[in-house]
């Protein structure tokens, strides 16, 4: 795979005037850009060789995209590429769905609406859970619900019925759920042999669910991309389609194949956003980013900011409330599939305070316009214009 290089990102300043999304960066995909390599030809009946865009229509493909380095036989292997990527896509979406239950799929909806039941599930929703199995985010799913009303709102009156922070009846809904959510005598996953799955949770739970109208009680919510990509990934490369990049618009990337290429760090202080640098880094690798800002206009189903400027964010702690410990977090690996960054990340960056002793793997990070950087990583157009990013290279 060829270096790919992306062009230099002007820093954005974020606007104080009214406006439904003021954090959203002018840039349209700007984590996806990563997987930009260059002007790419494409039709309806031939496939030019070199880099190009794979289309497809499966359920949430706008939230993804797979860029691929086609060779001599490009028109014949992307026919058989597009069919591939749009099934395991269009496979993925459902089985991780949280929302939506689908005709012979059993999926995370599928599991909340049968608890107390074994039931076996595909193995990569069973090995997806299995990871949760000493973590509690999977159970706060009733809160996630909450958060994604609270992120849909266009104005601060709507807004504040959703936020814990400044709704009494709200933090005590979400301290009632909370007392289930976290107590595995409430709710948790019993995991058996053939990939079976039992939802177990209490009597007095299910009572509180039907009292409150709540049905979903297990979801991956902004997480869920991450297990989704890695599917996809795992399947491509499974049938011999390797030299690609496959990125989700909220942050997660797999590199296929080998070579370099550049992912762009992002930093925000106060309302500004700035392009920090750019990373080089190795393929195959995987990217995970955790931000505190929207980037693209698909970031505000993850995202609200205030008139004040105060943003809630999709990182919810086990107290309920949002937390970043630092503007962003990027985390890379070539032996770890983006779910195992996540997890990786997650105690470390959805906290009061930054702990990097929590990380082992490669890892990018800004504080007080300082480039933290460690692992196997170049950083290059650092940011020099109204303010100078300086790079500190953290030991491993």
């Amino acid at each position: 795979m060829p270096k790919k290089e992306l062009p230099e990102v002007e820093h954005i300043e974020l606007s104080d005037k009214h406006t439904r999304r003021r954090l959203i960066a002018s840039i349209v995909f700007a984590l996806i850009a990563v997987a930009m390599v260059g002007y790419f030809i494409s039709s309806l009946l031939t496939t030019e060789p070199g880099w190009q865009t794979i289309s497809s229509s499966a359920l949430n493909s706008e939230e993804f995209v797979l860029q691929y380095n086609f060779g001599s036989d490009a028109t014949a292997m992307n026919r058989r590429l597009t069919k591939l990527y749009t099934e395991l896509l269009e496979s993925s979406v459902k089985l991780f769905s949280a929302d939506t239950s689908f005709e012979n799929v059993r999926n995370l909806r599928y599991l909340s609406l049968n608890p107390n039941v074994g039931i076996e599930l595909d193995p990569s929703l069973f090995g997806a859970l299995e990871k949760f199995k000493d973590r509690r985010e999977l159970f706060l799913a009733p809160i996630y619900d909450e958060y994604s009303s609270l992120f849909f709102c266009s104005y601060d009156y709507e807004a504040v019925n959703f936020d814990p922070l400044k709704n009494d009846d709200q933090r005590q809904f979400f301290d009632e759920v909370l007392s289930f959510a976290l107590d595995p005598e409430k709710i948790s996953l019993e995991f058996s042999d053939n990939n079976r799955v039992t939802l177990r949770v209490s009597e007095d739970y299910l009572a509180f669910a039907r009292e409150y109208g709540i049905v979903k009680l297990i979801d991956l919510s902004w997480m869920r991309n991450a297990f989704i990509l890695d599917r996809v990934a795992d399947g491509l490369i499974s049938e011999g389609f390797t030299d690609g990049i496959l990125t989700s618009y909220d942050g997660f990337m797999r590199a296929l194949g080998g070579g370099e290429f550049t992912y762009p760090v992002y930093d925000r202080t106060g309302m500004t956003v700035r392009s920090a640098a750019n990373a080089l880094l190795q393929a195959p690798s995987s990217v995970v980013c955790f931000r505190d800002f929207m980037l693209n206009s698909l970031d505000a189903q993850h995202f609200y900011e205030y008139d004040d400027g105060t943003i809630r964010t999709p990182y919810i702690g086990y107290d309920g409330l949002c937390k970043s410990a630092v503007s962003s977090l990027i985390l890379f690996s070539d032996s770890k599939s983006c779910s195992e960054l996540l997890l990786e990340g997650l105690p470390a960056y959805v906290a009061d305070e930054f702990d990097e002793i929590l990380l082992e793997s490669g890892r990018i990070w800004c504080r007080d316009y300082v480039i933290h950087c460690s692992g196997r990583v170049k950083l290059g157009q650092i940011y020099s214009k109204d303010v100078q990013y300086t790079i500190k290279a953290d030991p491993d």
